[in-house]
């Protein structure tokens, strides 16, 4: 062979990949685009060491590195993976640089993966080291990703939840750490090993002294003993919830940032998990019961955090239909829709045939307040609207939601435009 393998090959081919990754198929050496259109052209370009990064300036250093022929230049396998796992996928880059070799590359702080702290299984050892610094944990928790992909009504109740937060894990990428602390059903108060806490300091109350008539680390007693302490951080989530204020405990520490919305309770079980995931729980839950489940799990669990304003029965199973959104999350913090509710079920809500209607009424006046909240940053609820004052707001929510046309001047969904128009005037 004329050309002996070095492994600096191999950085030079992960630097083509990783530019190829971070501009959707741009190839640096490429001479057209696509390069597959002129590929000896980039052969040449290859063999000459002439090429062109199309990525951040902040990442055209250590790529440059990896591209460059100098093997003095070329960076060691730990730098690259430092400076990679830092980057973030950017479709459009308006960022040119030549075969220069730039060291711009600033220094980034690892990536944590998104996982879960612990199974439901790992929770119950109490046999491992629960103390930390509270210095240390927040310095690793300041150094959490934030995960975007979940959907979160942040224009919704983000506001007035912004005193609550959630618990996440305080394991490192090199450590993990034993921080989580779960709350007893009596004291109310954290304690880093509760089970032991219940089983000495509790050991007279009914619950657990059936689980404890069972034997110690039976498949019962740690059954038992795991009910009660999820009933223990039910009660107190919900009390942080009603305060507005104070720190959520989950079932399952997240290492990414979530908010107080994006977590739901169990119906079966109380405790609380992520309301995507809730569905995959209840599914394998050892407390549900033989026999169907509801189908909207979310709605359905839901009611059993507090309300801000309560609701009769009737209305409630009518709610307990709806798809658990943004709107539906508005609509059980409303009171004037859920006051609107309960007429409609006082008058038609025996009728099935009616349920649905009465639902999509108060689904509509919900869009028409998050339309308007967009347009005008002081609408906050359905009572700021009924005002003479917000009647161009009024109308622009309404043409916005509807998709009206200022050319042809018409309504891409003119029935829910005929209906908005007499909708307000039954508040």
């Amino acid at each position: 062979m004329q050309y002996k393998y070095k492994k600096e090959s191999d950085i030079q081919t992960t630097g083509c990949l990783v530019h190829y990754i971070l501009t959707d198929g741009e190839h640096p050496y490429q001479a057209t685009t696509p390069y597959s259109n002129d590929p000896l052209a980039l052969f040449q370009n290859l063999r000459a060491g002439t090429f062109t990064l199309k990525c951040e300036e902040r990442q055209q250093g250590i790529i440059g590195r990896m591209l460059c022929k100098s093997t003095e230049a070329c960076p060691t396998i730990e730098e690259c993976l430092q400076a990679i796992t830092s980057f973030t996928h950017q479709a459009d880059h308006n960022g040119v640089t030549n075969n220069s070799n730039n060291n711009g590359n600033k220094e980034i702080e690892p990536q944590i993966s998104l996982s879960l702290d612990m199974s439901e299984e790992e929770e119950d050892i109490d046999d491992e080291p629960t103390e930390v610094d509270d210095e240390v944990a927040k310095k690793v928790i300041t150094k959490k990703v934030v995960k975007t992909g979940m959907k979160t009504d942040e224009n919704v109740l983000e506001c007035s939840l912004k005193g609550v937060k959630v618990k996440m894990s305080s394991n490192t990428p090199h450590k993990r750490v034993y921080y989580k602390k779960n709350y007893c059903l009596y004291c109310e108060k954290p304690f880093g090993k509760v089970t032991r806490h219940l089983m000495r300091k509790h050991q007279d109350e009914v619950d657990i002294a059936k689980a404890l008539a069972h034997k110690q680390g039976s498949t019962m007693c740690s059954f038992l003993l795991s009910k009660i302490r999820n009933k223990g951080k039910y009660i107190h989530n919900c009390s942080v919830k009603s305060a507005r204020q104070g720190q959520m405990v989950p079932k399952r520490q997240t290492t990414y940032l979530l908010s107080a919305t994006d977590f739901l309770p169990c119906y079966f079980c109380l405790a609380m998990y992520i309301r995507t995931d809730l569905w995959r729980h209840q599914r394998r839950c050892k407390l549900r019961p033989d026999g169907p489940v509801k189908r909207k799990v979310q709605t359905y669990c839901s009611f059993l955090l507090p309300m801000d304003h309560p609701v009769s029965d009737g209305l409630k199973k009518i709610l307990e239909d709806m798809t658990y959104d943004a709107v539906t999350r508005r609509v059980k913090s409303n009171q004037l829709i859920l006051s609107l509710g309960e007429r409609m079920f006082l008058k038609n809500g025996e009728v099935g045939c009616h349920r649905a209607d009465m639902r999509n009424k108060m689904r509509e006046l919900t869009r028409l307040v998050l339309v308007a909240r967009d347009l005008d940053k002081d609408t906050v609820f359905l009572k700021d609207l009924i005002t003479p004052a917000k009647f161009n707001t009024v109308l622009a929510a309404v043409k916005k939601m509807t998709g009206f046309d200022h050319l042809t001047n018409r309504f891409a969904v003119p029935s829910t435009a005929l209906k908005l128009r007499h909708s307000p005037m039954k508040v």
